[in-house]
């Protein structure tokens, strides 16, 4: 949640961010692909591209790394704040905890904001 009147342009200006400057790699996962909702482009690891059919225009982007780990982000649209979805593959709960938490851990380091 970021505090106060400028917020929003925070908000704003961390998706900005990551639209300009996608994750190459997270936690020590490579990233296969990313989805980019806003210009419905999917863009793969080797730099080929796929368009995304048949989806409303959305500030979402949606990486997929090596593992089949995925992570999705997106601004709130009603609080000044980012969401993160995290969705993990492995074989025990507590190495997919530990596995999201890194991820989650990466991607609040990335964007230079408190792990909380």
């Amino acid at each position: 949640y970021f505090e106060g009147m400028e917020g929003n342009d925070t908000m704003k200006r961390l998706m900005k961010e990551l639209h300009e400057s996608p994750l190459t790699s997270l936690a020590g996962l490579k990233v296969k692909s990313i989805e980019d909702y806003l210009h419905d482009v999917i863009t793969f690891d080797d730099g080929t591209t796929k368009k995304i059919e048949g989806l409303p225009v959305s500030d979402v982007l949606k990486y997929r790394f090596e593992d089949g780990s995925t992570l999705a982000i997106r601004p709130s649209g009603t609080e000044p704040k980012v969401k993160f979805y995290i969705e993990t593959k492995g074989k025990t709960s507590e190495g997919l905890d530990i596995k999201a938490k890194s991820i989650y851990a990466g991607i609040m380091n990335r964007l230079g904001l408190e792990v909380k």
